[in-house]
């Protein structure tokens, strides 16, 4: 009766730090969809920068966040999920406060990637605590629920942001945010002291494990199918999305910004929902990455199309959805990889799957912003901001349907798992 009492207050309590450890997941996914994304403009305005500077701002948070999966995934493995998380929590707080004190470029950049390297702890190491709590048939929900929660923070960093920035400031918001994620830190490592100073089982890495993974035909068709859904998507989610509505549509601000809340509430409930209704169909993958890379390439198709036929701001606002709706399909994604791989390296999986998604966004980032520039000529300048011409984002729509079509072909070659560990 003891010991049962026990085993439940300590899963209450692993519990509890799950939680603290996903709430500082949303600051992580705030920090990736709030800049430069909603305040393109004021950081334009603000620092005088070319639209390439500021992508950049976007671009080399994703890079370090991108570099350095496949080396959490290793810690992950290795030390386990709580404590590689609040090593990670330290430069990411220290990142969001020094990023709206800079006043110089380079002080940005330096503050975005210490931010950056701290947010790429997040992701995997709470996969890692949900394989290591729930597992088997209750993961993919139970991974539906903490990307609904960091998707909470690319959510707030959208509509809600904007008005905020508006009445506080660009700066002053970031650094009360900073303040409330170290606040959310300092209580974590408050909370999980016993967990701290307990013994850990080192998992040791070896690099046949990544042999494995490339040798391993599945794996790499859902590698290229997450790799360039989600990328897609967040490109516009958190770099040019809101920007071409006010260029193009004409849209407000606040109405641009409107449309890109309304994409993360489509992908938080795809990524709720699509765990779930997984289960229900009897843990079947594969014809649920094939509908999420087909709605990104009809997606990408008609975004395209509608600059050349003159589309107006809510035929692309449905474009927009169409992404957005796909990319809640992570949780597939997820689960799949678990069930492709040997079970001794799934924080190595994802993290090279993390790894690649996100190196392909900062990639997209930069050639989004390179292309604005090399239209730089044609562009109007406002009192608020530059207007690129249509002739700017039809370009990049354009590169983005190519990709789609190979992240669709690829998913027709995966692997159905059933749920089941597959890895032969």
């Amino acid at each position: 009766m003891n010991a049962a009492f026990t085993q439940s207050k300590e899963k209450r309590h692993a519990i509890t730090l799950l939680a603290g450890m996903t709430a500082l997941y949303f600051f992580s996914y705030f920090n990736r969809v709030a800049i430069p994304g909603t305040i393109f403009n004021e950081i334009q305005a603000d620092m005088g920068l070319s639209a390439a500077a500021v992508t950049a701002l976007g671009a080399i948070f994703l890079y370090i966040y991108g570099g350095s999966q496949l080396f959490i995934g290793i810690l992950a493995d290795r030390y386990g999920g709580l404590k590689t998380l609040l090593a990670g929590g330290v430069f990411m707080c220290a990142g969001s406060l020094l990023f709206p004190l800079a006043h110089s470029l380079p002080l940005l950049y330096f503050s975005r990637a210490l931010a950056g390297f701290g947010s790429c702890f997040m992701y995997l190491c709470i996969i890692k605590e949900l394989d290591r709590l729930f597992g088997g048939a209750n993961f993919a929900p139970m991974m539906g629920v903490a990307y609904f929660i960091g998707f909470s923070g690319g959510l707030f960093g959208t509509l809600p942001y904007e008005r905020l920035a508006r009445a506080m400031g660009w700066r002053q918001s970031l650094f009360a945010i900073a303040i409330l994620s170290t606040l959310v830190l300092a209580l974590i490592f408050h909370a999980s002291r016993r967990q701290l100073s307990a013994p850990h089982h080192a998992t040791e890495f070896r690099l046949t494990k990544l042999w494995q993974l490339f040798r391993n035909r599945p794996y790499l068709c859902v590698l290229t199918c997450a790799t360039i859904n989600y990328g897609l998507y967040f490109t516009l989610q958190a770099t040019i999305g809101k920007k071409f509505l006010e260029d193009y549509a004409e849209l407000a601000s606040s109405t641009a910004a409107t449309v890109t809340s309304v994409m993360m509430i489509g992908s938080m409930a795809t990524a709720v929902l699509s765990g779930v209704i997984s289960r229900l169909c009897g843990n079947r993958r594969k014809g649920f990455m094939i509908v999420a890379t087909l709605s990104t390439l009809i997606g990408c198709i008609l975004l395209a199309v509608g600059i050349r036929s003159h589309g107006g701001g809510w035929y692309f606002a449905a474009c927009y959805v169409l992404l957005a709706l796909s990319a809640g399909f992570g949780t597939i994604f997820v689960s799949s990889v678990r069930e492709l791989c040997p079970s001794d390296a799934v924080g190595v999986a994802v993290g090279v799957i993390n790894s690649t998604v996100y190196l392909f966004i900062a990639g997209c980032a930069n050639f989004s912003g390179a292309v604005l520039n090399h239209f730089a000529n044609q562009t109007i300048k406002t009192a608020t901001s530059v207007v690129y011409p249509p002739k700017a984002y039809a370009t990049i729509f354009g590169a983005m349907a190519v990709l789609a079509a190979v992240s669709f072909a690829s998913s027709l070659f995966t692997r159905e798992t059933y749920g089941r560990h597959v890895y032969e």
